[in-house]
């Protein structure tokens, strides 16, 4: 739980899962469970009801808050931290969700529009599979969203996948690529392992093999983060945009838990 300011001056505690930072100590509500409104409690606790709320806010509306009540795991009793010194900790290192949420190189360098024509918006998937189940669609990412992401999931005709970036690609239909190299690039490119921008790891980890200029790739997922989320879109539900690097895009804060409490850790 964060302690908030209202406009109106009201205060109390929300949910740090709820809360988008915008600059500094400016936070802008986004409700993680897709409300339109986000209880503000008179305490950080769980406990509902009457006795315990002062309000509640409105979807986009503009709070200040600077300190996030937190307390040790299996300790009752605890304390105030400054949001800025915190740190999502992933609760399942083997979730790749989670795991990719935390890459800061999920490149920013493409940005799109969510753009269904048949629905209301665009499934975020948790891995790059038509399968509908609850424990890989992460959410509805609502038509008009601007997301980023530069890598998409491709397929060899020998069967080995892994992640090339978007501007190395050339579109030819659908589910279709074909490798094209960048201006300045070499005449083969790099199918990663994971969509990862940056070199943290060894090249021979992070790289699973080299594609030639030419080759043709089958595909349909784009690997984004909607600025709260990470995971992936169809190819034809995006609308390229510019490709300038898009800071709203952001996923520096991690992953949001679906959790009750959410773990954090001091940095």
């Amino acid at each position: 739980f964060m302690y908030v300011r209202r406009a109106s001056r009201e205060v109390g505690f929300i949910k740090v899962r709820h809360l988008e930072q915008q600059c500094g100590n400016s936070f802008l509500v986004r409700n993680d469970d897709n409300s339109t409104t986000t209880l503000i409690r008179k305490q950080p606790t769980e406990v509902l009801g009457e006795a315990n709320t002062v309000g509640y806010a409105a979807e986009g509306e503009m709070l200040t808050g600077e300190w996030v009540f937190v307390r040790h795991k299996d300790e009752r009793r605890g304390g105030y931290i400054k949001f800025a010194h915190l740190r999502a900790k992933a609760d399942d290192e083997d979730d790749p969700a989670v795991r990719l949420a935390a890459f800061d190189g999920a490149s920013m360098a493409q940005r799109w529009a969510v753009l269904d024509a048949v629905h209301d918006g665009a499934w975020l998937r948790r891995a790059p599979n038509s399968d509908r189940s609850e424990r890989n669609l992460l959410g509805l990412v609502p038509n008009g969203t601007v997301v980023a992401g530069e890598f998409v999931h491709v397929r060899r005709a020998g069967g080995e996948a892994g992640f090339a970036r978007f501007r190395d690609l050339e579109q030819l239909s659908p589910k279709a690529w074909r490798v094209r190299t960048s201006k300045g690039a070499l005449a083969k490119i790099e199918l990663r392992r994971e969509p990862r921008e940056s070199e943290a790891r060894a090249v021979g980890e992070s790289v699973a093999m080299t594609v030639p200029a030419g080759e043709q790739l089958t595909g349909e997922y784009v690997f984004v983060t909607t600025g709260r989320k990470v995971g992936f879109v169809k190819r034809n539900y995006l609308t390229g945009l510019s490709t300038k690097p898009s800071a709203e895009a952001s996923t520096t804060s991690g992953s949001r838990s679906s959790t009750a409490e959410r773990a954090l850790v001091v940095s």
